[in-house]
């Protein structure tokens, strides 16, 4: 079986040796937990971020307990609950955590859980899970 598999809804699938190779480029910490994954395509990100998903409910940042890796994952079962399958996961750099992402070019990005968009610097993430 190939890299590539199919195209779903203009979205290529790619099984996870793929991905292992993508995300390899930024991280060697990586954990892949499906065998497939859909590459995102950031203009429908945004739309759902921008229309779909409120992070006011988030609650008041406290430490430990409503802090940064709880806004994140609360932010990701949001876009998971409408977009099965996509690229997306948790991840951590130097003191705080956020989500990461594989888009339509094979590209990483971070998705800070104020819903803001960024290229990660140079060695800056030191783990990823899918």
């Amino acid at each position: 079986m190939g890299l590539f598999t199919h195209s779903y809804k203009d979205v290529k699938t790619y099984h996870k040796d793929f991905v292992n190779i993508v995300l390899n480029r930024y991280c060697k910490d990586v954990t892949l937990n499906d065998n497939y994954y859909r590459f995102i395509k950031i203009d429908e990100l945004n739309y759902i971020l921008k229309d779909k998903i409120d992070i006011s409910d988030f609650g008041k940042y406290e430490s430990e307990f409503n802090d940064c890796d709880d806004s994140r994952d609360i932010l990701l079962g949001k876009i998971k609950t409408l977009r099965k399958g996509w690229a997306l996961g948790r991840c951590e750099i130097q003191g705080h955590a956020l989500l990461c992402f594989i888009d339509t070019d094979s590209k990483l990005w971070l998705l800070d859980n104020n819903k803001s968009i960024r290229e990660p610097k140079e060695k800056e993430i030191l783990r990823i899970e899918f």
